[in-house]
């Protein structure tokens, strides 16, 4: 059995598991970079200095 379990786990982790992972990457780079497009990023005012 572990003769068959093992090409066959190496076969769905090359053919359905690595395609699924770099759909998912493609997906949130598009999703973040239309996230960026639509808002802008908020402008962060800085702390003014003290003088004692």
């Amino acid at each position: 059995m572990t003769i068959v379990g093992l090409p066959a786990a190496d076969l769905l982790y090359r053919w359905a598991e690595v395609p699924m992972i770099d759909v998912g990457r493609r997906i949130i780079t598009r999703r973040r970079a239309e996230k960026t497009k639509t808002e802008p990023a908020a402008e962060v005012a800085e702390p003014a200095l003290v003088t004692a």
